[in-house]
């Protein structure tokens, strides 16, 4: 009797066991994947980026200037139309949230008035200090040039993914790259600029998880 009753229990261990592993291997299927060992279709790479619709990311920013040095954690929800950003603790003010449709702009922070405003980059900059192109990064973050203006200059890595941009008076720099689903996309973006009085914005944005979905 004690051996039958041992021998159930080492078939339901080895069940256990088999299920856990089966659990185990389709959570790390859906993590990020390495850069890619040899040269992307550039244009068939781009089209896939474009056609994506909704996208989140976590990450950490740092931004460095003549009057501000500290650092948050940035949670982007973008879909077509409208996103939501996420600020927690920039230089030590707290969760900033900042939500934007065809309707305009809204920053919402704890104990203070509901903000409305037509350009986020004003809105959050009277609030925080923080010096953000919103408008660009939409495309920026996802490894693109920003459709709306021109380029001034840009080159790609040995696999064709893009590596140095300059565009509307920002220099951005990529790596990292991450296979997420059926694209390729940064893990680190540093972007700087040379203000009027010659002084320098750096923004340095350090992704630890990215979701995408083509859905209309």
């Amino acid at each position: 009797m004690p051996t039958r009753h041992c021998k159930r229990l080492a078939r339901t261990a080895r069940g256990l066991f088999a299920c856990f592993a089966a659990l185990l291997l389709s959570h790390c299927a859906q993590l990020p994947g390495p850069a890619p060992s040899a040269p992307i279709n550039q244009q068939a790479h781009e089209q896939r980026l474009r056609a994506i619709k909704h996208w989140q990311l976590q990450a950490k920013v740092g931004l460095r200037s003549a009057t501000q040095n500290g650092s948050a954690r940035l949670n982007w929800q973008q879909a077509p139309g409208d996103f939501k950003i996420s600020l927690s603790g920039p230089l030590g003010q707290g969760r900033v949230e900042l939500t934007g449709n065809a309707n305009g702009v809204v920053l919402t922070q704890p104990d203070s008035p509901t903000l409305h405003a037509a350009s986020a980059e004003q809105l959050l900059y009277q609030q925080t200090g923080w010096n953000l192109p919103v408008s660009l990064l939409t495309d920026w973050l996802l490894g693109l040039p920003a459709l709306a203006l021109p380029v001034d200059d840009l080159t790609r890595n040995k696999n064709g993914l893009l590596s140095d941009l300059s565009q509307a008076g920002w220099q951005l720099k990529y790596s990292d790259y991450r296979s997420v689903k059926t694209v390729f996309l940064p893990s680190k973006i540093i972007a700087t600029r040379t203000l009027e009085d010659q002084q320098s914005v750096r923004l340095v944005i350090a992704v630890y998880d990215w979701h995408i979905s083509h859905k209309p």
